[in-house]
């Protein structure tokens, strides 16, 4: 009897212990299971944050489509892992359409590479850094190659300068046109000092550094926004990537007009 007894005890522990064993291995599956959805999920919105600036600012694609490839990725590991998450769904087929619509040089916004403060310059210029950051993640990871991560670092410094650029000359434009000289000759300045110190190979540089120039000289001699007598000192904000021939380089003639 007490052998018996023995026994059912023996195997009390064992079923006990059999029973703990798959309790904590579902459990830490879970956990498991947890921790990489909210690494995807983390993954996503970060890449979605970096693509939210580069829609607004970046007329190119190339870094736009990157990214967006790694969002829909993201996202479909995450669906794996919680496949009943209709919010999840809804965001893939979502971001899975934006995908196709990049591609096809389509996007719901016009691009506008300016700001219209300081602190949404240092705002946007910290996310283009970040943006720079995460690719050099991506190039480690072995997500892009080096020859494409090479690239796209070298079209987020012209984006910068771009960003730079544009922001001061529009801050100038916005002074201006509201009476506050001081500011608008500082944005002038601060404008052309980011464009002539750059030591990135910017086509039409010295042109536009002696525009900026002649603008800011204007508007100290005769303490007038330039062109505000002409006009009302509306200023074309010129895109550095897209500039005009650089200096030396022919310009087009103007079409000949058309004689009765």
């Amino acid at each position: 009897m007490s052998t018996l007894i023995f026994a059912g005890i023996v195997v009390l522990i064992l079923a006990s212990l059999i029973v703990s064993a798959v309790t904590y291995s579902r459990q830490q599956a879970f956990k498991a299971k947890q921790k990489k959805l909210a690494q995807l999920k983390s993954r996503s919105d970060e890449v979605l944050d970096h693509l939210r600036l580069l829609l607004q600012i970046d007329e190119n694609y190339d870094i736009i489509i990157c990214l967006q490839t790694q969002l829909v990725r993201f996202l479909r590991g995450a669906i794996q892992l919680e496949p009943n998450d209709r919010q999840l769904a809804q965001s893939l087929a979502t971001h899975t359409q934006n995908l196709s619509l990049y591609k096809e040089g389509r996007r719901p916004n016009a691009v506008e590479c300016f700001v219209n403060s300081d602190s949404e310059l240092s705002n946007a210029q910290l996310k283009v850094g970040q943006i720079g950051k995460y690719l050099d993640i991506c190039r480690n990871r072995n997500w892009i190659g080096v020859q494409e991560h090479d690239q796209m670092s070298k079209h987020l410094q012209y984006l910068k300068l771009d960003l730079d650029v544009n922001s001061h000359v529009n801050q100038a434009q916005i002074c201006g046109s509201e009476g506050d000289i001081v500011m608008y000759q500082l944005h002038l300045k601060q404008a052309r000092d980011a464009l002539s110190k750059t030591k990135l190979d910017v086509p039409n540089k010295n042109a536009r550094v002696k525009e900026l120039s002649e603008m800011l000289n204007y508007s100290k001699r005769t303490g007038k926004m330039f062109g505000q007598a002409e006009s009302e000192g509306n200023v074309e904000l010129t895109d550095i990537e897209s500039a005009p021939p650089i200096d030396g380089e022919p310009s087009p003639e103007p079409p000949a007009e058309n004689t009765p």
